[in-house]
């Protein structure tokens, strides 16, 4: 599959749905301009101490950080992200050096193993999961990027192999929230009914 195809049809689904879908708030500006700004960044890099960053890199770095200041328990969130960190870290290291990933699709595998870890550690709601994720995986790939560099091996900090990562984790982190909220919904109705079944025996 090619790099960054992923990334920007998810993209345009998100902003899509912030644009014509999301309830009017002011959240929703805010969420679609930085899509549009993450999308606008994709194709142009900047340098610094001779690291290449991709702009859209940086702008979803610190939309991460944005999002997690307002975090009510901002160290344990802080925490997590750092836990989300080394984990990221371990899996860019296991796929250089560890074979199975011929075998597998790193694409998926990658976003699968570090949503469901996710899932296990963090705070019930959304949004502190996505910036959670967004920041770890984002100081992840920038300490990773350090590492490889020591080894004479500088590569683009926040590429297209890292935004497709981040789009299949955001979407996987969807997904679970809807089956999260069906599930609720229907065990609320199936309350409702056992309780109205229960009445109508009495009587």
């Amino acid at each position: 599959m090619t790099d960054g195809l992923l990334f920007y049809w998810f993209s345009w689904l998100l902003w899509i749905y912030f644009t014509f879908v999301m309830k009017k708030r002011k959240e929703r500006t805010v969420y679609a301009f930085w899509v549009l700004l993450i999308l606008c960044g994709a194709s142009v890099y900047i340098t610094i101490l001779g690291y290449k960053i991709m702009l859209s890199y940086l702008f979803l770095a610190f939309g991460a950080m944005v999002m997690l200041a307002k975090s009510k328990h901002l160290f344990y969130h802080l925490f997590c992200s750092l836990t989300i960190m080394v984990l990221y870290m371990a899996i860019m290291l296991w796929e250089n050096y560890f074979p199975l990933w011929m075998m597998l699709s790193k694409t998926f595998i990658s976003p699968l193993i570090i949503v469901f870890i996710a899932l296990i550690i963090m705070s019930k709601g959304f949004y502190s999961k996505v910036s959670i994720i967004l920041l770890g995986i984002s100081s992840g790939e920038l300490m990773n990027s350090f590492i490889m560099s020591s080894y004479a091996m500088k590569e683009l900090i926040g590429g297209y192999v890292f935004f497709d990562s981040v789009l299949i984790i955001l979407f996987l982190l969807i997904g679970f929230e809807i089956v999260y909220a069906l599930k609720v919904k229907i065990r609320s109705v199936f309350l409702i009914y056992k309780k109205s079944f229960r009445v109508l025996r009495e009587e």
